[in-house]
């Protein structure tokens, strides 16, 4: 009995899971540059989605687990610094493309008369009281990206995350229960 229980030991330490950070995206202390003009077609938002490279997209039903981080202060006022991290990893046995760039900007081509499309993600913090209600802390942080815009998106592995580090002004919560 004990042979087969110490082959299966052996084989698991020489293939270790692969489980790393992909990226580390600070935004703690961005200045965001506005488009010049809206896309002519629709894009993507409110959910994470991709496609066209092999990757799962959200409607294949990809789980992404998202862990908040850091320890905010506990006497923190309403229009003071709210610095948290998010961390995003992929769960599942599929790659999974992820919008990645901070700049809506950048989605735009250098040739006005040119058509062009993005994928989005926002990124909120919420605090849920019950009974359904829940009201955000923190404006929204938005991500963008593009297959025409080179760096725009990043591919994660299965096992592989990524740490989003975000600074938001913590909005004033009135609390009736």
């Amino acid at each position: 009995m004990r042979r087969p229980y110490l082959a299966a030991s052996i084989m698991l330490a020489a293939f270790p899971a692969v489980c790393q950070q992909r990226a580390d995206l600070d935004l703690t202390q961005l200045a965001v540059r506005q488009r010049q003009r809206p896309p002519s077609s629709s894009s993507g938002a409110g959910s994470v989605s991709s496609g066209g490279d092999g990757a799962a997209d959200a409607s294949d039903g990809v789980p992404l687990r998202l862990v908040v981080f850091g320890t905010p202060k506990s006497d923190l006022r309403a229009g003071q610094d709210l610095r948290y991290s998010v961390r995003i990893e992929n769960t599942s046995n599929r790659p999974f493309s992820l919008p990645w760039d901070p700049q809506i900007a950048d989605m735009e081509p250098q040739d006005p008369t040119q058509d062009y499309a993005y994928l989005t993600i926002s990124i909120s913090l919420h605090l849920i009281l019950g009974r359904g209600t829940e009201t955000a802390i923190g404006a929204p942080v938005h991500l963008f990206g593009s297959p025409h815009s080179k760096g725009s998106m990043i591919l994660l592995a299965p096992g592989e995350w990524a740490v989003v580090r975000i600074s938001v002004l913590f909005q004033d919560i009135s609390l009736t229960l």
